[in-house]
């Protein structure tokens, strides 16, 4: 993950990235200038990482003391997601950590969740996105008092893909929201204007992503097809008397899990 500003001279530009490394912990460099980087160091951690975790990062400076603040979001080791919030002095790399705590959802992420967090209101109050256990983009609000449990804001996202947000207006907050669609897996772009979300919209397909729609169709018509003859023998099944019979149990099972 990487997260950009310019300082309170306007002209400055620091950048921040952030990697999982071997361990599972998490390494930033940074860069002073917007051209070299300077030597990695180790981000300090008391809630671990999963192995393979989604990272999103936001930054904001201090308008009184130049203070660089880097937020880090990822998906701890219970699958919770998690907050790191990081002070960097002025025009230095000299960092430490903060702050370090679970955010609380009220559905909790996927196991193969993607992750994306935006600043909102060139302030410290953020909006962090991810896959819902249910399957949808759900979004988590909150600011230096706390976060809100959170709630689905509709999309079907396919499990383990990305999500990138952008707030191209941080202060009238235009956020768009880029995932991949569940069903069809082309993208798709949500867009947060005017307080509320506007209805998705989608990008043109590939020739990859409609041959694969064209297969998931044709087996779940399958599958449906499949279904219908294995009620077909349990009825006879019933019909007969032998509804409780292990072949005809068989039958049955097989159809409720299609």
């Amino acid at each position: 993950a990487s997260s950009g500003l310019f300082l309170n001279d306007g002209t400055t530009w620091n950048t921040h990235v952030i990697w999982q490394n071997s361990t599972g912990g998490f390494n930033l460099q940074i860069s002073l200038d917007g051209q070299t980087f300077q030597p990695e160091q180790p981000v300090k951690l008391s809630i671990q990482p999963k192995i393979g975790s989604p990272l999103s990062a936001t930054t904001e400076v201090d308008s009184t003391t130049g203070v660089v603040m880097l937020n880090i979001f990822y998906v701890s080791g219970v699958n919770n997601i998690t907050m790191s919030a990081v002070t960097c002095s002025p025009n230095s790399d000299k960092c430490n950590t903060i702050a370090n705590c679970y955010l609380p959802t009220q559905i909790a992420p996927s196991n193969f969740t993607g992750l994306a967090a935006v600043n909102v209101n060139k302030a410290q109050d953020w909006r962090v996105y991810y896959h819902d256990e249910d399957g949808y983009i759900s979004e988590l609000q909150g600011d230096n008092s706390g976060f809100n449990l959170g709630k689905p804001i509709g999309g079907s996202g396919l499990n383990a893909s990305s999500i990138a947000a952008v707030n191209v207006n941080s202060t009238t907050n235009n956020i768009n929201i880029f995932y991949v669609d569940g069903l069809t897996q082309a993208l798709f772009k949500m867009q947060f204007t005017a307080d509320a979300w506007t209805k998705r919209k989608n990008f043109p397909p590939t020739a990859s992503q409609i041959n694969t729609l064209i297969f998931a169709l044709s087996i779940n018509r399958l599958c449906r097809s499949h279904c219908f003859l294995e009620s077909q023998i349990w009825t006879w099944c019933c019909l007969h008397g032998n509804s409780r019979s292990a072949s005809c149990l068989l039958h049955r099972t097989r159809c409720r899990y299609l």
